[in-house]
């Protein structure tokens, strides 16, 4: 409430006539249009995505126009990023600094001002659905795994499915839509997730560690399908594999393991192709023209597109770090916190893929900046917890 709030704050600046058309205020990013355009049915490929959906769902019940509707809205979505800040915080027993870590981390200028009123967009999502899971999946494998130090809230690995196990492959199904990072991400924490459970688990417990990570694999694999799959081997987990370990043993354990493998190489194959490698290179390759399969005309040297779009400008290192953790010191601190974080709770690794892409933002655009943000509230939390 806090996150959203401060957000509000800044609406006397938007109240004038000059940010206004037709007696609605102008939203902050073209992209914000092309949700509303799908809300309002005026654009066949916006009409079925779940932020016009979320956008039209919302005006109905509220009777706003979905224009209006999408200039509010971002502050309380934006928001929801801090849950799954201060959940990290409390598994990594700091129940204590919960709302410092939650309020750093939704409030540093790398994710606000991508977040703020008018700017209608996909970035809450980005960051909400990757730490949720993320927090759901070291839940899930830190009973497993063997830790450095005694932190709050260790627990002990169960004998059935629990709420956590339910609950990852629910998150990362109602994620998937949303943003196509999300697919990218969850299939990064499964390769870690798995590394986690081979290298750090119980000799007793790695099997089933590895076994547990199916349901997830088969989300990020087969999406809806993948769910029903997956819910449906949680249930008759419960009542067999989990209860008995003698069921790891022999053809089982292997036909298991064989298929996570097998999932998480056929889930990689497709994110890199659909997503990752296409987005690296309109990011890091030639002008638009040649990224969309044409050639420059000879004698004519059009000027780069994304060179005139704020979210894809490159900023310096000090700018980068200033925006990722309020000034440049204490995003250094953060980095190196994260280390700390990492070695006293292995889990922690999960969180790495957000950093990394938020470091890449030096090459990639100011934009990617946001994805470190979290991270960086947590080492630096680290530090001091």
């Amino acid at each position: 409430m806090l996150s959203g709030g401060l957000r509000l704050l800044e609406f006397p600046l938007w109240d004038s006539s000059q940010y206004r058309v037709g007696g609605e205020t102008l939203l902050a990013t073209h992209d914000a249009y092309y949700w509303v355009a799908g809300a309002e049915g005026r654009n066949d490929s916006a009409s079925g995505t779940p932020m016009a959906a979320l956008l039209k769902g919302v005006s109905l019940v509220t009777r706003v126009p979905p224009a209006r509707v999408a200039f509010w809205l971002p502050a309380l979505l934006a928001a929801l990023v801090a849950i799954p800040i201060a959940l990290w915080a409390v598994f990594l027993g700091w129940r204590h600094l919960a709302l410092p870590a939650a309020m750093l981390g939704s409030l540093a200028p790398a994710y606000y001002t991508r977040s703020r009123l008018g700017f209608y967009d996909t970035d809450w999502a980005a960051l909400f659905f990757p730490l949720l899971c993320s927090w759901l999946l070291a839940e899930r494998l830190r009973p497993a795994l063997r830790r450095r130090v005694h932190l709050e809230n260790d627990g002990t690995e169960g004998t059935r499915p629990g709420p956590v196990d339910f609950a990852l492959p629910v998150a990362a199904a109602l994620g998937l839509p949303w943003h196509r990072w999300v697919g990218l991400y969850l299939t990064l924490a499964l390769w870690i997730a798995g590394a986690l459970a081979i290298l750090l688990a119980r000799p007793a417990s790695r099997a089933r560690a590895l076994v547990s990570l199916l349901p997830l694999a088969l989300v990020v694999a087969f999406g809806a399908y993948g769910l029903a799959g997956g819910l449906v081997l949680l249930w008759l987990a419960g009542g067999k594999l989990w209860m008995n370990p003698a069921e790891w043993r022999g053809p089982l354990q292997t036909l298991l393991l064989a298929l996570l493998v097998a999932l998480l190489v056929g889930a990689t194959a497709v994110q890199s192709h659909a997503y990752l490698l296409p987005s690296f290179r309109a990011y890091i390759a030639g002008s638009p023209v040649e990224t969309m399969g044409g050639a420059k005309q000879a004698g004519v040297a059009f000027p780069e597109a994304k060179d005139s779009i704020q979210e894809t400008q490159r900023m310096g290192l000090a700018s980068t770090m200033a925006a990722v953790g309020f000034i440049p010191a204490l995003t250094a601190l953060g980095m190196l916190g994260l280390l700390g974080l990492m070695w006293n709770e292995p889990a922690g690794a999960l969180l790495l893929p957000l950093t990394l892409l938020g470091t890449a933002s030096l090459r990639l655009g100011a934009r990617f900046a946001m994805f470190a943000v979290p991270t960086v509230a947590l080492g630096c939390l680290s530090i001091g917890g």
